[in-house]
């Protein structure tokens, strides 16, 4: 678990990003955001469905941001691997093939968009799947960009299951969206709480609006269909959570 303590200006989360690289900036300037003192943190999936993803990468670049490893950034890194190890003719794996044409990666094939993204590689490499921030006011704030599971913050376990399920993960989300009785939903988010932090922030999940489940946060947009973003500051996220309970 990768851990940040950002002691000057606000940390603001958002949810999944997909390639809206100037919606995404546009969003920041209305909302106020200081890129030279506020902290940027995105839930996973930077690409794919918008029409920039790859401007979208350059964010890696930035110091004011961070973000955790979505599905969708997965499925980049294994391209880039397989480019890496086998050449471009390993991009005909069905794997990959998925990517391109059902999945929004189709921009990577691109005339030399290959060799531009290779250059993200390292820093897609060594993006983690679960992340801590703690603000300036001692704000604790987990993110991972599917699911977590326990009811304690704490390291994912080292194992395949824990990163695919921090990464791809649905849970509880889904099943709230299902509930249409406010007495059912306040049941399911009561078997959700996480003690350790004050709240889980999540993507990959679309919501209509910023959604809690118990100390499970979710911020996904749908923002290459909406070009809305949801953004919230570590306070307000901390803040929903307690009304929540």
């Amino acid at each position: 678990m990768d851990q940040i303590s950002w002691p000057k200006g606000s940390v603001v989360f958002v949810g999944d990003i997909q390639g809206q690289y100037h919606q995404l900036q546009a969003a920041l300037d209305k909302f106020g955001f200081d890129r030279q003192t506020d902290l940027l943190v995105c839930c996973g999936d930077l690409i794919d469905k918008g029409d920039n993803s790859y401007q979208a990468l350059s964010l890696l670049n930035e110091p004011y941001f961070r973000t955790v490893l979505g599905n969708h950034d997965q499925c980049l890194l294994n391209a880039l691997n397989t480019v890496i190890e086998e050449g471009v003719d390993g991009l005909c794996n069905p794997e990959h093939q998925h990517w391109f044409y059902a999945n929004g990666g189709e921009w990577f094939l691109e005339p030399n968009m290959i060799e531009a993204c290779l250059e993200y590689h390292d820093a897609l490499q060594a993006l983690p799947v679960q992340l801590e921030v703690i603000d300036s006011n001692g704000i604790k704030i987990g993110v991972t960009h599917g699911g977590y599971d326990s009811s304690v913050w704490q390291p994912l376990a080292d194992n395949e299951y824990s990163r695919l399920n921090a990464i791809w993960s649905r849970s509880p989300i889904t099943q709230f969206q299902k509930l249409s009785s406010e007495t059912k939903r306040q049941k399911l988010s009561s078997k959700h709480k996480v003690s350790g932090c004050e709240a889980v922030c999540h993507g990959h999940t679309p919501v209509d609006k910023i959604t809690v489940v118990g100390s499970h946060v979710y911020l996904d947009s749908d923002s290459d269909k909406t070009s809305n973003f949801n953004l919230i500051s570590s306070e307000n996220v901390a803040e929903l959570v307690r009304r929540a309970v």
